[in-house]
């Protein structure tokens, strides 16, 4: 089977665990670490989010994203279109 892929999702791998030194030393495999967002790329993706929804009161908005994404870009992403949704009917 050529046309097969595996995707194995794991926790933080440490270098020296297992199943991350078998994806890095395979010819055929990979392993890709993904790291949460820190402050700043929250800030960033909020920004951009929020920019383009027309929002103004990032400072509440911040506080709802933090809370409930927890530095998960999707979820933050998610987060953020709803209170745009919501937003839209308020005048703030």
């Amino acid at each position: 089977m050529k046309d097969c892929r595996i995707v194995i999702e794991a926790g933080d791998l440490r270098p020296e665990s297992p199943l991350r030194k078998a994806c890095e030393e395979a010819k055929t495999a990979v392993a890709i670490g993904c790291y949460p967002d820190g402050e700043r790329d929250l800030a960033k993706l909020m920004d951009d989010e929020l920019r383009a929804a027309k929002f103004a009161d990032r400072g509440r908005c911040a506080r709802r994203v933090d809370d409930a994404a927890r530095g998960d870009r999707q979820a933050s992403r998610n987060e953020l279109k709803k209170l745009a949704l919501f937003a839209m009917a308020r005048a703030r």
